[in-house]
């Protein structure tokens, strides 16, 4: 296993490659310098979201070959709608007298009730929301549970540690990220979480 898992480069399927995944890549550059001079090992992994846009339009070989030209592509690719398996398995851990259904926009939302905060989980369509998926990321990112991922570089894709490296306009959905994770049995792994937000 890798002591760092490194995620950059975050991107929706219905975006092109540009300016965030631009600063996610110095940040990225850095970041993994920083663990070379400290001798530790690492994968890289970026995220597609697909799950949310109604229509993908990113072409996964043009994004691969923009992210060769700045000199960093990544060692895996992963997709968000893997990640609902997993995010199941995480509600299922969460004491039941933290949970509530609630009407939103006409729809029923499962809901998180935290000391700080209600964090929405899962609606009745069955879809998940993105604090709920991430939650499931981080742990795949941890090996604690296994997904669907396509390989571009190394063999190992789980870490002992992970880095995120986000722009600021993800802080408080990660945030939420961690509050959910804070109450089921996977508690103890959100001090392996570290975030690079930019």
């Amino acid at each position: 296993m890798n002591d760092f898992n490194v995620e950059f480069g975050h991107i929706y399927s219905d975006q092109e490659f540009g300016k965030e995944q631009i600063q996610s890549i110095q940040r990225a550059k850095k970041v993994l310098q920083d663990l070379e001079k400290r001798r530790k090992s690492f994968t890289t992994v970026v995220l597609i979201d697909e799950y949310s846009p109604i229509v993908s339009t990113l072409e996964e070989t043009q994004f691969l070959k923009e992210m060769g030209n700045k000199d960093l592509r990544p060692d895996f690719i992963a997709y968000e709608s893997n990640l609902t398996a997993i995010a199941d398995k995480i509600i299922e851990s969460i004491p039941k007298i933290k949970l509530k259904t609630e009407s939103i926009k006409g729809k029923k939302v499962l809901i998180l009730i935290t000391d700080k905060k209600r964090i929405g989980l899962k609606d009745n369509l069955g879809r998940h929301t993105c604090s709920m998926l991430i939650a499931a990321w981080i742990l795949a990112r941890l090996g604690l549970f296994d997904i669907p991922i396509k390989k571009y570089g190394k063999s190992s894709f789980p870490g002992k540690k992970l880095i995120t490296i986000l722009p600021e306009k993800y802080r408080e959905t990660e945030k939420k990220v961690l509050e959910i994770l804070e109450v089921t049995k996977y508690k103890k792994e959100v001090k392996k979480v570290r975030y690079e937000f930019f």
